[in-house]
């Protein structure tokens, strides 16, 4: 769908059954490389974001559940900027 549609931010959620959320961003950076979108890890377990941006990797952001509209905003921005 991502090749398709052609996102600017793409939320994926860490946990999903069958394959999680890592497994998802490695293969849309795969697949479009330089043009792959701005990817965020949503996720319950979020503490540190910088901290949890460098073990997960794949992601550019990473926000924690419940999401807050604040949040959103700034990634919003953020993905517009790219």
């Amino acid at each position: 769908m991502v090749v398709t549609f052609n996102p600017d931010l793409v939320f994926l959620d860490i946990e999903m059954p069958g394959i999680d959320g890592r497994q998802v961003a490695k293969q849309i950076r795969e697949h479009l490389s330089t043009d792959a979108p701005m990817i965020c890890a949503v996720t319950a377990h979020a503490v540190n974001e910088l901290e949890n941006i460098s073990k997960l990797g794949c992601f550019d952001s990473v926000i924690s559940k419940p999401i807050a509209i604040a949040d959103l905003k700034r990634l919003l921005a953020l993905a517009q900027q790219r």
